[in-house]
């Protein structure tokens, strides 16, 4: 399909021949069209379709306000249209985009072309729409096909409008504004740029009434005072006699919007231009669930990560909002669909829904929930109508089923808790323009929706830290029904000294509440909200450190105590939000409450990507797998009775004890007799990746030996000073000394790499003899067999350590307190030991022949493993798994649910040991 003839064809504007002939569409069925809107007549011919779907064409481009009229009124008489505006210079495709899940409003999206110039875009979107000869599709494909290609037009449409008000900020910050009136200011345009582009004036032949004041009754010296004057009059409904009549022309408005405290700064000739640029934009087209990232924009990246914000896309809130609340409410109505009674009842109950988002941000939990709610309640309302219209006839439905009165779900309904006020002033005024949108559809669909000018019902958003503001004060959680939300992506390490208080206030009395992340003050506020009505549900969206590591026992050991239960998940997936500036961060969902139904919905990713895969479980662990409701902690010896692990040494010396291979070699030729005091040096880095490092080892060596040696003492005397100006002074009287000594290079030991990459099905480990030394950047056995090698090189092992261990960003994290202390090792006899040796033989073998310069990233790379190690690991894999079962497991998710089962009951037999041994006493 060539591109230079479907553009050519569009410029000339033989629609007819671009879809029928070219894109494989049917011939029209439809007859001119004649529509009346405000500047009078219109006429529209249908040029092409496909099973209800229709193309029109109008000749001509009237004005924005217009084409959108002319399109409502075509949408009334055919819902599923492309809508074609084109004279000889210019064209504008208009389409409605559908909200996602049945979302309440349906934008319009506009793709503008000037005729004779490249357009790529608009090319891929036609291709996207051609249907082939043979091609047997459904009108839900075609629809599903537009959609995919012509959406994309939203997306950039909504960084135009971020880049406008970005643009409008910076005019406010050079001219002096602090941030609290430059956030009131903007929020107070958007409202006024949606209102004009919307229909909310309802002003007879003046639609775009905002814009037409800033055009017409406003110059770069008053702009300030005329602003004012505009703001006073939405503000009150008994107008000042002295304010211009153009201002007391609007609508009253109310809302804390247009009265809250703002002192109105200058205004420069070049805001005036860049805000009647804005004004040109179609705002009507921007989904009030983008305006947090949209805003996002506006702040620095510092600013947010300093705040731990990171803005939630349509895609996860659903993810989070649909099992939480929505999938069941769906299914209700679904059963409920003939039946006018428990009709009644589903609607009284969603008017009994109040939803809290503790961290809302800019709002975008509140505004997709409260659109999907209200998306959901039209849909009842409407059966309803059709049961009236069934059962007592046409007239009696269309006279008495006026529900502006009867709405259930209202912005009253819905609670935010954010701490700074720049994004609270979004959620308000976006909760507000998501309402207008809901009645606009309604409008649609009845003929009749609620006008909300002025604004008597808004949603309430407390302005504060949510960790230090008591939720009940929000909302009593007698009338909660939901929690949701996103909180502060905080590691323990990263968090503010105020937010370490924070946390430290809400996790009091938890036992090693300093390794949890700061979100975990949302997890246990939420359950004492659920503690005081059980019948509140919580789902949070996380970074996965809370299914990781030390936390989940932390955690999951107060929730567990207030009665909570994991009801559904969403395992580890990579965070994708609507800002250019994503944070690169792996996240969980949480859904957990009192309620203990089964089955469990478990959400899976296929390396985090993707579409997740649902399957139902009967109970989900703290780690987001199936299995039982048992976490562990960090223990300080193993478990099973084996040998201890320990960290390597650690130097503490900004790298002055170490060595690279150049540095050695120049320091053994110029002292040769240095060559026993310097030995191979592995961490996790080196040790994978076969890098040569070196450290000055001086343990036991005389003090008159290695000053003997002026580059040895030069290093030893850089670390002195080093560690004198550190927090551990003392460390400075042994400077020749590793700061930590955990294993001397005397006897052989098995090295573990702390870290590892997610790229391994295994974590690789190996044998070292004596002479080398190991870094705090791996974990060490000393004295270990093979077949305490075989065991760890286990996938049941590794099974364990991607499940329990932490992660640093997606690479797996190997801790010796919660991986290997708490790994139960299987009981072995002497024979399964000597195969299990044997076996661990193979594996090291395998690895031996590939021996050439590979290093073990090669070897095991998922990618590049060869297959003889492969399979030996395999055979390993095998005989491991029979000694802990001998039917062996089907899954991962087996294997974990068994050593947790293990680990509660070998925990549990030690316990008791302890309490007879304290009785014998």
């Amino acid at each position: 399909m060539d591109s230079a003839v479907l553009l050519d064809l569009v410029d000339r504007r033989q629609f007819r021949d671009l879809f029928v002939d070219h894109l494989g569409w049917s011939n029209p069925d439809q007859a001119d069209l004649t529509v009346e809107v405000d500047d009078g007549t219109h006429s529209l011919r249908q040029v092409a379709g496909f099973k209800g779907l229709r193309v029109w064409f109008h000749d001509g481009i009237p004005a924005r306000t217009i084409q959108r009229q002319i399109d409502q009124v075509v949408g009334a008489k055919n819902l599923e249209r492309l809508v074609i505006f084109a004279d000889e210079h210019s064209q504008a495709w208009r389409w409605p985009r559908r909200a996602q899940m049945g979302g309440a409003n349906a934008k319009l999206v506009l793709h503008e072309r000037r005729v004779g110039t490249d357009d790529a875009r608009l090319v891929r979107q036609l291709k996207a729409v051609a249907i082939d000869f043979d091609e047997d599709l459904t009108l839900v494909d075609l629809l599903a096909r537009m959609r995919g290609a012509f959406d994309y037009e939203a997306e950039t449409t909504a960084a135009q409008a971020a880049r406008l008000m970005s643009t409008l900020y910076t005019e406010l910050e050079s001219s002096g504004w602090d941030q609290h009136n430059a956030t009131l200011l903007l929020a107070r345009l958007l409202f006024l740029y949606f209102a004009d582009d919307s229909g909310m004036w309802k002003h007879p032949g003046r639609p775009d009434q905002f814009q037409a004041f800033l055009v017409e009754h406003t110059t770069a010296g008053t702009l300030a005072q005329d602003l004012d004057a505009l703001f006073d009059a939405l503000s009150h409904e008994q107008r000042a006699a002295d304010l211009p009549e153009v201002v007391r022309e609007f609508r009253y408005v109310n809302g804390g919007l247009f009265i809250d405290d703002f002192t109105m700064g200058a205004l420069t000739e070049a805001f005036r231009t860049e805000l009647i640029s804005a004004g040109e934009f179609d705002w009507s087209v921007i989904s009030p669930a983008v305006f947090g990232s949209m805003f996002q924009t506006v702040k620095t990246r510092s600013d947010r990560r300093g705040g731990g914000e990171h803005y939630t896309t349509e895609t996860n809130i659903l993810r989070t909002i649909n099992p939480l609340f929505m999938d069941g409410l769906r299914d209700r109505l679904s059963r409920a669909w003939d039946d006018r009674g428990q009709l009644t009842r589903l609607h009284n109950d969603l008017g009994k829904i109040r939803v809290l988002d503790p961290a809302c941000g800019c709002g975008n939990f509140l505004i997709v929930a409260y659109r999907e709610l209200r998306a959901l309640e039209l849909e009842l309302l409407l059966r309803q109508r059709e049961l009236d219209f069934h059962d007592k006839g046409k007239d009696y439905a269309q006279l008495s089923f006026d529900v502006t009165g009867d709405l259930k779900v209202r912005l009253d309904h819905f609670f935010g808790i954010e701490i700074e006020e720049w994004p609270a002033r979004i959620a308000e005024t976006a909760m507000l323009l998501v309402d207008h949108l809901a009645n606009q559809r309604m409008s649609e669909d009845f003929g009749l929706a609620p006008d909300r000018l002025p604004i008597r019902i808004a949603p309430k958003i407390h302005l504060g830290s949510a960790l230090a503001t008591d939720w009940n004060d929000v909302v009593p959680a007698a009338e909660l029904k939901y929690i949701v939300g996103n909180p502060p992506f905080n590691g323990s390490r990263t968090m503010s000294a105020a937010q370490k208080a924070e946390l430290r206030a809400v996790a009091h009395g938890v036992r090693e509440a300093g390794f949890l992340d700061y979100v975990a003050g949302w997890y246990l506020l939420a359950a004492r909200m659920m503690s005081e009505n059980p019948s509140i549900k919580c789902a949070l969206v996380s970074t996965n450190s809370v299914a990781q590591g030390e936390q989940p026992a932390i955690i999951w050991r107060e929730l567990y105590a207030a009665g909570m239960h994991v009801n559904f998940a969403h395992q580890t997936f990579e965070w994708d939000n609507e800002s250019p500036d994503a944070a690169a961060v792996h996240c969980v969902i949480i859904g957990y409450s009192a309620d203990n139904a089964t089955p469990k919905r478990l959400f899976s990713y296929s390396r985090g990507r993707g579409e997740p895969i649902e399957t139902t479980v009967r109970t989900i662990s703290p780690y987001l797998t199936a299995g039982i409701e048992y976490a562990v902690g960090n223990r300080q010896s193993q478990i099973s009775g084996r040998r201890e692990m320990v960290f390597g040494n650690m130097a503490a010396d900004k790298g002055n004890l170490l060595l690279s291979s150049s540095e050695r070699a120049t320091l053994l030729s110029e002292s040769p007799e240095a060559e026993p005091f310097i030995l191979p040096f592995y961490g996790s880095r080196e040790f994978i990746n076969g890098v040569d490092r070196f450290c000055l080892w001086l343990d036991g060596v005389p003090e008159a030996a290695w000053r003997a040696i002026p580059e040895i003492a030069r290093r030893v005397d850089a670390t002195r000073a080093i560690r004198l100006d550190s927090a551990r002074p003392k460390l400075a009287s042994t400077p020749h000394l590793f700061a930590q000594i955990t294993q001397r290079p005397v006897a052989p030991f098995l090295i573990v790499p702390r870290t590892s990459s997610e790229r391994r099905r295994y974590v690789p480990m190996a044998f070292f003899e004596p002479g080398h030394v190991a870094s705090d950047g791996c974990l060490v056995v000393v004295g270990a067999s093979l077949t305490d090698f075989a065991l760890l090189s286990s996938e049941i092992h590794m099974d364990w350590v991607r499940t329990v261990g932490g992660r640093l960003k997606s690479d797996y994290r190997y801790s010796k307190d919660v991986v290997y202390n708490n790994f139960v090792f299987p009981d072995v006899e002497a024979s399964a030991s000597q195969e299990l040796a044997h076996l661990a033989e193979l594996v090291l073998k395998a690895r031996a022949d590939h021996g050439d310069g590979r290093t073990l990233a090669w070897l095991y790379d998922e990618a590049t493993m060869p297959r003889a190690l492969r399979d030996a690991h395999a055979e390993l894999d095998k005989r491991v798994d029979w000694l802990y079962r001998r039917k062996g497991f089907a899954s991962a998710a087996e294997r974990v649910a068994h050593l947790l089962e293990l680990h509660q009951s070998r925990e549990a037999g030690l316990l008791g040991a302890r309490e007879r041994r304290g009785h014998s006493k």
